[in-house]
Order: structure tokens, then sequence, then C-alpha cells
């Protein structure tokens, strides 16, 4: 029998006019066997998911209806305005991301916006410092150019205090891919209705690692998520459960941190339990192989020649005030061929191991 035809561009409709049951059953009912969907594809291919989060140095994070979104992830669509700060933060070497999501109350045709922007902290758990900020669109743009290369106008724009809530954006984003549509609407849609206290679930347009779908990115952590199952995402938005299976599985890696040392971080997150979370840690890159080039430590999985190896290193302070760190070896090991994305052609992804590691305890407090 085939499968009933499906309109992915109604997933980005305004909410008041989508009946979100409905548009889940449809969704899940949609086969599409013409399409191989570049998520099971990967999967199959056996290609790892952790080193795989973008090293960031700020994100910004718009509240905004979906129905509004292509016209910040559509380059043919942004302003001449928007495409300039897009270079001139590339030319900068400026690491940042731009998120866009919506949760079930967000404002429909407000002129205004909440927007989050997220700082590097020099501490890995840590994460990233916010600070939040109600922006008219009609200064959106000046907003960004503020966030991104003058951090004290930023006081010329309202501010918000934060609710000290978690986000869970996870992306939906069926125009980009449609994996994202068909896997992550019913991940959003589990996670949603099991209402965890001091989250919030959010739908979020497209954000990278599709072939990963359905994935999530967790805000303010930054920590990048994907291949999640509803019991791995149980997990992740409880933390609590059964961690291995949700960090072997499912876990990208935190964006404060280079890819290989997102290697060394799942290890010692896998170690010491869900209690990773409170310590204080740095991580770094001591001994690569080849030049000592930051470009080199960023997405290694998809540079054409990686360093075959990294020397990696995690200090860490404990709540109790106790210090210790954690050391290994990141090697590359193979490669895999699969899918870059739905309906698109197979792409070489380099394949990375963490063939040493251990603790070195240090004594002072």
């Amino acid at each position: 029998m085939a499968s009933p035809e499906f309109n992915f561009s109604l997933l980005t409709a305004p909410l008041e006019q989508r009946d979100q049951r409905k548009l889940e059953q449809r969704v899940m009912a949609y086969t599409a066997p013409q399409l191989e969907y570049c998520n099971v594809a990967s999967a199959a291919s056996g290609e790892q998911i952790v080193g795989t989060a973008p090293l960031l140095q700020i994100a910004v994070a718009i509240e905004l209806p979906a129905k509004d979104w292509d016209v910040f992830r559509d380059a043919a669509l942004r302003n001449e305005r928007r495409l300039e700060l897009s270079a001139r933060a590339a030319r900068a070497g400026l690491r940042f991301a731009l998120l866009i999501f919506e949760t079930s109350s967000t404002p429909r045709n407000a002129p205004f916006v909440t927007v989050r922007v997220l700082r590097r902290k020099a501490s890995l758990s840590a994460g990233y410092a916010q600070t939040q900020h109600r922006v008219l669109l009609t200064e959106l743009d000046d907003f960004l150019e503020a966030a991104l290369f003058e951090r004290s106008a930023l006081t010329r724009f309202a501010a918000v205090e934060p609710d000290g809530k978690r986000l869970l954006l996870v992306c939906v984003h069926g125009r980009v891919d449609a994996a994202c549509a068909k896997f992550g609407v019913p991940l959003q849609r589990h996670l949603e209705r099991m209402q965890v206290s001091g989250v919030t679930v959010c739908r979020c347009a497209h954000f990278g690692g599709h072939r990963f779908a359905p994935t999530a990115v967790e805000l303010p952590s930054l920590r990048l998520w994907g291949r999640l199952t509803t019991q791995t995402a149980t997990a992740l938005a409880t933390r609590s459960g059964d961690l291995p299976a949700l960090l072997r599985s499912a876990y990208r890696g935190s964006s404060s941190v280079d890819g290989y040392t997102q290697l060394l971080e799942r290890a010692a997150w896998d170690a010491i339990g869900w209690d990773w979370l409170l310590y204080r840690a740095t991580g770094r890159v001591t001994a690569l192989d080849g030049e000592p080039d930051l470009a080199r430590l960023i997405h290694p999985s998809t540079q054409t020649a990686p360093p075959a190896w990294a020397e990696v290193r995690l200090d860490f302070i404990r709540p109790d005030g106790r210090s210790g760190a954690f050391t290994g070896r990141v090697e590359r090991v193979e490669s895999v061929h699969t899918l870059g994305s739905t309906g698109g052609r197979k792409l070489e992804y380099a394949q990375f191991a963490l063939t040493e590691f251990s603790a070195a305890p240090r004594t002072d407090s």
C-alpha cells in the first residue's frame, strides 16, 4: 500500500493552524519509500556520533514563530546587513551559531522577540554565560551586531531575567531535511507531553547534524544530542536513568570544547556519572599530529586530512573542592561513507576512537 502524501511545509505553519495530534500521526504514517533518510543511512554505516558538536564561542538563540524561520535560515531571504555580519564574523574567525526556536507560548505577530546570548565560559561544565533580552524586530540586526562585535552596546536593549529553566531544542525543520521532520516531530511531542519540571521543550530550526536525527541542543550548556529515542530522551530530560546508554548512543558532545576533547569528556562523564555536571572542568588538546592549528580541531570528521591523533586532557574540580584530571589519546581509526543529507550523495567521514584513557588525581585542594 502506498504511503500517504505529507506536505512538510505544514511543519512551519503557525501553531494555531496545526492540529498537533493529527500532524504527528501523519508524519509517523509517512514512510516515503522513495527516500533514503540520511539518519538511517548514517546509523547503518556505523558512523560514530561523539565528537561532532561544533566548537562555538557565542550562540544567539531567537524565539521566533516557525512561520518566520526561513527568513533567517534561507540565504536568499537574508538582508544585506545580515549577510555582511556573517561575512564579518567569518573574517574575524568568530565561531558562532544562530539558533531559532519556538515554544507553545511563543507570541505570534508580536513586534518584539526574546533573544538569548550565550558566551562560552572558561569551565567546560559551566557551559555558557547567558543573558536574555527583549528586542524589537526592527532592531534585531542591530542587536546581532552588538552581540557579536560590540558587547557593551547590548545595554541599549531591554534585559530580561532568565527563568532558570533548561531548554531542549528539538529540530523539526523538514524544509531543510525530511529526516528532521519525520523523526524530530514525534520526539518533540513526547518530551512536551512529559512536562518535566525545570525543562522547556522547544521546536527549533535546523542547526546541523541532520544525519543524526532526531537531534537536540540543550541550553544554556550547548550540549548536542542525536539519534535520540523516547528512552534516551527521557533520561536526558530528567537527568536520570541509564546514563551509559544515553552517552554511548546519543551524545554528540559539548560545543565548549573541540572534537577530540569531546571524546575524552564523554568518557569522563561516563566514569563519574550524573555528578559530572556538578564538576568544574576545563579541556584542551595537549599534543597533536602535525601543526597545532585550531582549524584542524573543528569538525575533524569532515576534514579531508584530519590529524591522525591527538592527546587531550581534562582538569576538574569536584564539588568538595578536590581536584583531578583525566587524560587520553584520540586516534583516527577508519572512515565511513554515508549520506550527508536525505536524498543527497554519500560523503566520507573520518572516524576516531579514544584509545587511551586514564585518571590522574591531584593532591591539592
